[in-house]
Formats: C-alpha cells, structure tokens, sequence
C-alpha cells in the first residue's frame, strides 16, 4: 500500500483505513499473512474510495477475527450463535 501511495495510486485516506483495520485483526493472522493483507488493501485502495474500503476492511477484520468485531456489534455474537443453533 505504501508503494502505490508514492505514486499517487492511493490517497493517504485509503492507509488511514488499511491502518485502522490491521489494529481489528489479532498480530498473529497479520505475521502470517502480511503479504496477502497488503495485496488485498491495495487492490481494494486503488479501486474504491476510502469509505468503501473502510467497508471491505470491517469485512475483512470480522472474517478474520469475528470475536473482535462483536465489541462494534454486540448482537453479532448472539446472531451467530442463532445461526449454529438452528439445525436439530
């Protein structure tokens, strides 16, 4: 993300968000998988605006880390639990 930031692909809204949405994700997925997230982030960057892309990184961030963005939606975790209580 940062290389296309220095040729103007990106704009420094898009790191503001990459940024934010790497703190939502536990240290341990991010080393694993630095690569991949920043590929992610960029294609994402150059082709949406900052606040589409803060949408796709609260995505990103609740698929990797669902019980971190239960603190942002409470009802999540009781929706999720519904979800795996249905079959009987």
């Amino acid at each position: 993300l940062g290389a296309a930031l220095a040729v103007g692909a990106v704009g420094a809204d898009h790191v503001e968000v990459a940024a934010r949405a790497l703190t939502r994700v536990p240290r341990r997925l991010v080393q694993g998988h630095r690569e991949q997230i920043d590929e992610l982030l960029t294609r994402h960057a150059a082709a949406f605006n900052p606040r589409d892309c803060q949408r796709l990184a609260r995505h990103l961030s609740a698929v990797l880390a669902p019980e971190a963005s239960d603190r942002l939606d409470p009802a999540a975790a009781g929706r999720r639990f519904a979800a795996c209580a249905v079959d009987s």
